[in-house]
């Protein structure tokens, strides 16, 4: 029986979890939010729900037969240590297979604008495979292609703000 206004977030300490979360809540819904174990940041919504990664089968019962699953794990900062594959896409696929485990056939998925096949950079690569892996997932889903997302605490007005006070 789906749980009509229970919906499951991960990176859910993340900015755009965190800001959605509290927007998903104070409209009715019932949040879950799955937390990496280790994380100092707590949410301020809902229930958490620590994990180590999004395979354990406990997260299965706890998430099961929630109206949907808004993925925001990702990884867009680029270094010379960017692990875009394991973060965007590998997480992506175990997002997906936690969806079928817990019988959640929705999801709902931040993506990039500028994200295409034909894209030469690693993280716009990693967000388009992410993307396929939905598509063909046989899940419902819903794709959605954000610009820069800015708002209080959110982390390229922190690195602009360095930045130019570096520059200074």
């Amino acid at each position: 029986m789906e749980r009509l206004k229970q919906v499951v977030i991960t990176g859910a300490n993340g900015f755009i979890g965190r800001n959605v979360g509290k927007l998903v809540s104070k409209n009715g819904f019932d949040v879950l939010g799955i937390v990496r174990k280790g994380k100092k940041r707590t949410i301020t919504f809902g229930r958490a729900i620590v994990s180590k990664n999004l395979s354990e089968d406990s997260l299965v019962s706890s998430i099961k037969d929630s109206m949907a699953l808004l993925h925001f794990i990702g990884k867009g900062r680029q270094t010379v240590y960017s692990e875009y594959e394991n973060v965007n896409v590998d997480t992506t696929r175990d997002t997906i297979r936690l969806c079928k485990r817990a019988s959640i056939k929705k999801i709902i998925y931040i993506s990039g604008l500028g994200v295409d096949q034909k894209s030469t950079l690693g993280y716009f690569i990693s967000k388009y495979k992410a993307e396929q892996e939905i598509i063909k997932s046989g899940l419902d889903y819903t794709i959605l292609r954000a610009s820069y997302i800015i708002g209080k605490g959110d982390p390229l007005s922190k690195t602009l703000n360095t930045q130019i006070r570096r520059r200074l």
